[in-house]
Formats: C-alpha cells, structure tokens, sequence
C-alpha cells in the first residue's frame, strides 16, 4: 500500500478550491468510483484544511503505485487535470508535487 500526499496553497479564501469551482462533474466522480474505489484500487481519499482555509492537504491511499499511476494517467482524468491546473494557474494557487511514500 503507498500514501500520496499533496499540498496546494491558494492566495486567499475568495478563490475556491477545484471542486467547489465545478471543475469535477458528476462523470469525473463516477468514473473515479467505478475504477478505482470499488474495485479496491484506491482505499481512502480525502481532503484536510488548514485554520485559516488557504491550505488544503490532499491525502489518499492506494493498494499498489501502478494502480495510482495508472489513475494518473488516465485519459478521461487527464482532461480534469489539465482544467483544474489552467485554473489553478488563473488564480494562483499553488500545488507541491505528490510525496509517495510506502503506507
């Protein structure tokens, strides 16, 4: 099993975070439980702030790495990625890169 964690910073509270701005549909999250949840691939995903709600921590874990790096490289999920990011970019929100690390 590895954890995968992610920081991502956003310059204050008036931008919203990814979800809240409505860049993941109702498919995004059916095709993420339909592939990777209810098979067992990924066994927690979840989402922490801090105090002042500029910093999100991004925690999940998943029952191997090549099941989390073929969710990161799936085609449907690459089109998310990309508008979360362009987003990210217009607002200035910031992600660390994703720390892997045996669970």
């Amino acid at each position: 099993m590895i954890k995968i964690t992610k920081l991502t910073t956003r310059p204050n509270t008036n931008v919203l975070w990814h979800f809240d701005a409505g860049i993941f549909d109702a498919g995004f999250y059916s095709h993420m439980n339909d592939t990777y949840v209810q098979p067992g691939k990924c066994i927690l995903s979840s989402n922490a702030f801090s105090e002042d709600g500029l910093q999100m921590t991004w925690t999940s874990f998943w029952d191997t790495e090549e099941n989390y790096n073929a969710y990161q490289a799936d085609p449907l999920f690459t089109v998310y990625w990309n508008l979360k990011q362009e987003y990210y970019d217009t607002n200035g929100v910031v992600m660390s890169a994703n720390q892997i690390e045996p669970a």
